[in-house]
């Protein structure tokens, strides 16, 4: 009997640890996407001026609006690629659906007037050829990086990535004429992530035209370089008269005042 007994316990021991662990406790799951809400706006003013009544600034334009997603690290890519249309004062919003992790959160908002290929925030380019400066040429950018996703809500706020050239001359203009700008090292191309503009363009064209009674030449919107990088400079021609300003003092979300002298 006792015989039975041991042979019945060890066939006990044998048995429990077959039947007590559940083979798939051991199986990893595959993450969930968790869904979130992001509300982006952009900052209408720039730092050293506030939006004028005849501006866009100041109305509810509609702008376009890009986001992307790229993981996190040296070997980064995309994993998310959005467009949506809002406006300048109210901005819009993303629903979005990510793994939980570590990302880098590109925003990017324009008039959409193909100034510019948004296909990859990295490298936004702008469109040269033909050059037409002016207001259309503003932007706004944003980026978030190694945000930590897990759903929720949050917004981001989107400012310029440019300086606001403004040129007018010394006096009034006596009739209205073309003034012709030419850059020297416009920056084509801006990667939102680093906040740096690339791609100069040696010698870029465009034309204002200008009011009689009026001082206003015209105004533009151009990416800074960093410093060490080649900086732009501009010549202005009017009335077959051509005047050199050399070297722009730019700033990023600054506004820049240009003044030239023509009779």
């Amino acid at each position: 009997m006792k015989q039975v007994q041991h042979i019945l316990f060890w066939m006990f021991l044998i048995v429990l640890p077959l039947t007590g662990c559940d083979a798939s406790s051991n199986e990893i799951p595959n993450p969930t996407p968790v869904e979130g809400i992001i509300s982006v706006l952009p900052q209408t003013g720039l730092k050293n001026a506030q939006p004028t009544p005849s501006t866009k600034a100041v109305n509810d334009a509609r702008l376009t609006y890009t986001f992307e997603v790229w993981t996190s690290g040296s070997d980064s890519r995309c994993v998310l690629h959005r467009t949506a249309t809002g406006t300048l004062l109210g901005g819009t919003s993303f629903e979005i659906s990510l793994i939980p992790g570590t990302y880098d959160l590109l925003f990017w908002a324009d008039y959409g007037t193909e100034n510019y290929t948004t296909l990859n925030l990295q490298a936004v380019k702008r469109k040269t050829t033909p050059y037409t400066a002016g207001e259309n040429q503003d932007a706004f950018a944003c980026a978030l990086r190694n945000h930590e996703w897990n759903g929720g809500g949050f917004s981001a706020t989107l400012t310029r990535p440019l300086t606001k050239l403004t040129i007018q001359n010394t006096k009034p203009f006596s009739q209205a004429l073309p003034v012709s700008v030419t850059y020297d090292n416009l920056y084509t191309s801006y990667n939102v992530l680093t906040g740096e503009a690339f791609d100069p363009q040696p010698s870029t064209v465009t034309t204002f035209q200008t009011t009689s009674g009026s001082t206003f030449i015209g105004e533009d919107f151009l990416f800074v370089p960093s410093a060490g990088e080649e900086q732009i400079s501009l010549s202005i021609t009017a009335n077959n008269t051509t005047q050199s300003l050399g070297t722009l003092p730019l700033q990023t979300n600054y506004k820049t005042n240009i003044t030239a002298s023509f009779d």
